[in-house]
């Protein structure tokens, strides 16, 4: 990647859906998340120690991920979350850059385009080719460590103010 900063931290989006995360909606990647996204999409997170790639999850597919790995029947509405890969440069490849957030708030953060880069694929909805996972069982393999011991669950449907999907992307649609 060329040497120039991003616009904007990766940080500021989630590793999952790839959406923007205001500060209090941040949640860091620890072990449990890892172990719930690996048992969810089937592969590990990754390149955690590249910049180029988000070191955040956002709430909602923190608490989805948690309640899901737990045993509850709840799914994040995608299959194949944001795949990233390193930018070539920072004019038209950088999801970092080429995506605008200056200006948003909570109120109209739902109307924020998605970018276009080469460099990222976008979270792909379940489908007959894609369907929900299996959880291991919460009675046969918890994989929830005691370090999140204290996590409250709670339900989280599609119009809910911490699950605000845009129109139209891959991200969007109703969790069952």
């Amino acid at each position: 990647m060329a040497s120039r900063k991003c616009k904007q931290s990766s940080d500021r989006f989630c590793y999952v859906c790839g959406q923007f995360i205001f500060s209090k909606k941040r949640r860091p990647i620890v072990d449990s998340l890892k172990t719930a996204y690996l048992h969810y999409f089937g592969f590990p997170v990754a390149n955690q120690d590249k910049k180029w790639v988000p070191h955040v999850f956002c709430e909602s597919c923190r608490i989805i991920l948690l309640q899901w790995s737990s045993g509850e029947k709840v799914y994040l509405p995608f299959g194949s979350p944001m795949l990233w890969r390193e930018p070539s440069n920072h004019e038209n490849d950088c999801y970092f850059c080429v995506k605008k957030t200056l200006g948003y708030n909570k109120k109209n953060k739902a109307s924020i385009m998605n970018a276009d880069v080469p460099s990222v694929t976008k979270p792909i909805l379940h489908s007959k080719d894609l369907p929900h996972p299996v959880c291991p069982g919460s009675s046969s393999a918890n994989i929830l460590d005691d370090n999140n011991s204290d996590v409250e669950f709670k339900s989280i449907s599609s119009d809910s103010d911490e699950f605000s999907p845009q129109e139209n992307t891959p991200h969007s649609g109703r969790i069952k």
